[in-house]
């Protein structure tokens, strides 16, 4: 299992115009599952690279896109038996056409807000 948790297409060094996409992938229970997603996306020709994390749950790709899409990856996954998850924004802003939208994963109800003092009714007495 891979902890690379990149997400977006990027250049890759297996081979000229690689690309490179971390998706999310749901219904995955155990180390065979990871391993029967890898080899099914490992068959997809044009695939150089796959590497699946249980524990976050993402597929990391390198493929060739003038051979494959990221549909085909996709469906792979989905003939497998298991599904794919919707992209956060940061996958999906530089995601190929294709891509599962999802929203902004720092949207203002998101945000974390710093811990505000006691007020005066907890006080003990």
């Amino acid at each position: 299992m891979a902890t690379d948790t990149s997400t977006g297409p990027s250049s890759a060094g297996t081979s000229s115009g690689a690309t490179e996409v971390t998706f999310p992938v749901t219904g995955m229970t155990c180390a065979s599952c990871v391993r029967r997603i890898e080899k099914r996306l490992g068959k997809v020709e044009g695939v150089d690279a796959v590497s699946v994390n249980l524990a976050t749950e993402k597929a990391r790709v390198v493929y060739d896109p003038s051979v494959v899409s990221f549909s085909d990856l996709t469906s792979a996954v989905e003939k497998a038996g298991y599904g794919v998850g919707e992209l956060d924004a940061v996958s999906a802003g530089a995601a190929p056409a294709g891509a599962r939208w999802g929203r902004a994963p720092w949207s203002e109800s998101m945000r974390r807000r710093a811990p505000q003092p006691p007020t005066q009714q907890y006080r003990t007495r």
